[in-house]
């Protein structure tokens, strides 16, 4: 069920309007939310799955997240206390929405508002259960042309976890508040959370290149379309464009437009690779 909703809900990268049948998911979900919550078993497995559906849509055409929440408002999934992996799962589910309704809400926001998202998410890493560390760690070897870190995690639950705490973190550092608009300060406060976005694209794509189940790569896609405009380095360009491509070889999803659009907004030309 999980791999068929992120091949569904990787619909934008490809061109295609999925709004459809986002629009039948979120009649399920104001219709038995409450209940899937409440009751658990497969009702709220499918809860969880539009949830995935609806924020990877979100965030690939960069617009608020639109189902209603609020019966999650006062359950396990917004807190931090001791929980099974599926629950802590879910509440970086969870968390993501929340941080898209932030980031792209028409109304005005408060830096207090902004600090609870980003302690929510500093909490969640922090006191996660042992079993969400990775298994196996090693960083890139630049002298191999290496690109991205290598690391290995319990199962497909937690890796989903981990790569949506780092689309979250994404999200979190682009709308950053605090950031100065004006002063000494400001290019040396962009300069940091740009590598703090490019270190968790890598992160992504490690993980994805490291497991290789059709959910990490496609997670990982939604980040390089998404963030790979940031990179210069002629090999690390080359090392994004290749998650793509092994998505599009391996699970025959077209991520063709992303790599289009990432190649002109590097400035190669028709004869580049």
């Amino acid at each position: 069920m999980a791999v068929a909703a992120d091949l569904v809900s990787s619909a934008p990268l490809v061109g295609v309007d999925d709004e459809t049948y986002l629009r039948g998911v979120q009649v399920f979900l104001d219709a038995q939310g409450a209940a899937a919550v409440r009751n658990g078993g497969l009702q709220l497995a499918a809860f969880w799955v539009g949830i995935r559906q609806e924020f990877h849509t979100s965030f690939i055409k960069q617009r608020i997240f639109q189902f209603d929440l609020s019966c999650c408002d006062h359950s396990t999934y917004r807190l931090l206390d001791q929980a099974d992996d599926p629950t802590w799962a879910n509440r970086v589910i969870l968390h993501c929405a929340h941080t898209l309704m932030y980031c792209y809400d028409e109304r005005s926001h408060t830096i207090k508002e902004y600090e609870q998202l980003w302690d929510y998410s500093q909490g969640w890493n922090r006191m996660a259960p042992p079993t969400f560390n990775p298994i196996y760690f090693r960083p890139p070897d630049r002298s191999k042309g290496e690109v991205f870190p290598e690391l290995w995690f319990l199962d497909d639950c937690i890796v989903t976890a981990i790569q949506h705490w780092h689309l979250a973190r994404i999200l979190l550092t682009a709308f950053d508040p605090r950031v100065p608009r004006l002063g000494p300060g400001r290019r040396a406060a962009v300069g940091r959370r740009e590598a703090e976005i490019k270190e968790s694209m890598f992160i992504l794509c490690g993980i994805a290149r490291s497991n290789k189940t059709a959910p990490a790569l496609i997670t990982a896609c939604m980040g390089v379309s998404m963030c790979g405009d940031r990179v210069t380095n002629r090999l690390e360009q080359e090392a994004l464009l290749d998650i793509l491509a092994i998505t599009e070889e391996t699970h025959a999803l077209s991520t063709t437009k992303a790599q289009i659009q990432l190649r002109g907004a590097w400035g190669w030309t028709n004869s580049d690779r």
